[in-house]
């Protein structure tokens, strides 16, 4: 039995290996599953927006493999298992316990994957949920799962998380949740959070999201366009602000004492009212 397991090990992972190699998905016709999302993203982070292990125009061969092949490789891996188990037991009990502790480890794995994938899933339905989304509406990302990561510009040095970012006709839209007093337009400096996001979620995803959306209560929506006005409104701020942390000389901007109170960077201020 050891030997036939280790023949079919060895088989199993040719057939892998050629499967990754070759492009048999084109020589069968196989139908390629289309999705007018966006599925050509580039430099993105797996723990910020998840990808598809076998992504929509999926075709294989030429070193990329697919379910199929990485099902031919577990299998192949098993079977070896299984076949290193038996071949060093020297009693069936043995070889029992060998293959019955394979398969709870095996078991205890896909398990943690599962939960970690209805985890994520959820967490994004009670974020849709709270940001008051249609149904329809697909998140893919929200600062509320803690598996959410830190969207990361090395160039101009930006870095944050967006309160979600849902799929809108293809788009990765940044959303920005505020509560509070509803202003009649977006205040200045939420604008410009929501363009640095925008600016994240294009150097993360290589795809430059049309707009972004500031959300005041539960109705209120101001979409903010990516457009060069905007563009030239955030880089120049990026700029000032870099120019200000090199050669100082930042001063307060305001008379209000309770907006230095609330300061989080009240503590280095040497200009503070309070």
């Amino acid at each position: 039995m050891a030997r036939y397991l280790s023949i079919l090990s060895v088989v199993w992972l040719f057939v892998g290996l050629l499967a990754i190699y070759l492009p048999w998905r084109r020589w069968i016709n196989l139908p390629i599953q289309k999705s007018d999302e966006l599925n050509d993203l580039k430099n993105l982070d797996d723990v910020v927006i998840p990808r598809t292990f076998q992504p929509y125009d999926f075709i294989g061969g030429w070193r990329q493999g697919g379910r199929v092949e990485a099902g031919l490789l577990m299998g192949a891996t098993i079977f070896g298992l299984h076949a290193i188990g038996l071949y060093g037991a020297e009693n069936k009990e043995q070889a029992g316990f060998i293959l019955v502790t394979v398969a709870m480890v095996w078991t205890l794995l896909a398990s943690w994957q599962l939960q970690k994938a209805l985890l994520a899933d959820n967490a994004l339905e009670v974020a849709r949920i709270n940001a008051g989304f249609d149904e329809k509406t697909d998140v893919a990302y929200s600062d509320d799962d803690s598996t959410a990561g830190l969207l990361v510009d090395k160039i101009t040095g930006l870095r944050g998380r967006p309160d979600q970012i849902v799929i809108v006709d293809g788009n990765f839209i940044p959303v920005e949740q505020k509560t509070g007093k509803i202003p009649e337009k977006p205040h200045k400096s939420h604008k410009m959070q929501l363009l640095a996001y925008i600016h994240l979620v294009e150097s993360t995803t290589g795809v430059a999201p049309p707009y972004g959306v500031l959300k005041y209560g539960n109705q209120n929506l101001h979409p903010i366009e990516w457009d060069e006005q905007n563009k030239h409104v955030l880089f120049s701020a990026t700029k000032e602000i870099q120019r200000l942390m090199v050669q100082g000389g930042a001063i307060r901007n305001h008379n209000r004492r309770g907006k230095c109170q609330s300061c989080s960077r009240r503590y280095a201020c040497d200009s503070s009212l309070v």
